[in-house]
């Protein structure tokens, strides 16, 4: 289980990796316990974390040490040669708020499934070479098959940007039980600091949503 999320990472993910599939193959006697140390070398802010380029920028920005004294070096997995760099670029008028994620084993993005966007993990490149096999987080096991144009990149604050304030007119994503649909910031303004939007669905009902739930495309 642990292979394709370690492919293809740095070295600082390797040595994670090292001590927590050491610690697991000693379940039964366990040469003492796993720990996990955070001692960031600055204030961590979740802009940071969702800039990381990589899991080791991940773990450098969190100061993250994972150590277990009965640590054996394991084998980590080659990058898949099947796997291709990055999902082909999205047709004109597609979601390009940031470069498209790459379809690699364990990667983070946000899907486009029944009209709204949400967060998915990579699984393995589709054998067109064109989509990509994802599952959604908290999803059930069944797998969704994804063109570039339905990807978005990772952030864990949403999907697309945040907003300064409730313009009208502007189009956003409004998050709802962990999705988040197209909307559009109606003309009339929200009360109590919240934004109204009107939902690209016509059977969603307009209403007022505080702004931490509003992300913009562009």
């Amino acid at each position: 289980m642990i292979a394709p999320v370690r492919a293809g990472q740095g070295a600082a993910a390797q040595a994670a990796f090292d001590a927590l599939e050491s610690f697991l193959d000693d379940y039964k006697q366990p040469k003492g316990p796993l720990r996990l140390t955070l001692n960031p070398p600055s204030k961590v802010s979740a802009a940071a974390l969702s800039g990381a380029a990589s899991a080791d920028d991940a773990i450098k920005a969190l100061g993250l040490v994972v150590s277990y004294a009965g640590t054996v070096p394991q084998k980590a997995p080659a990058p898949s040669a099947a796997a291709p760099a990055a999902i082909p670029p999205a047709p004109s008028g597609a979601v390009t708020n940031a470069a498209k994620p790459a379809c690699t084993a364990g990667a983070r993005f946000f899907v486009l499934h029944e009209e709204a966007w949400w967060a998915a993990t990579a699984r393995e490149p589709a054998k067109s070479g064109k989509e990509c096999i994802t599952r959604l987080d908290g999803g059930g096991t069944d797998d969704i098959v994804v063109s570039s144009d339905q990807t978005m990149a990772w952030s864990i604050d949403g999907p697309g940007k945040a907003i300064d304030k409730c313009k009208s007119g502007d189009k956003v994503l409004v998050e709802s039980d962990g999705g988040w649909y197209p909307a559009k910031i109606a003309d009339k303004p929200g009360a109590g600091g919240k934004c109204a939007v009107k939902y690209d669905d016509p059977n969603s009902d307009d209403e007022a949503v505080e702004p931490k739930r509003v992300r913009r495309l562009d």
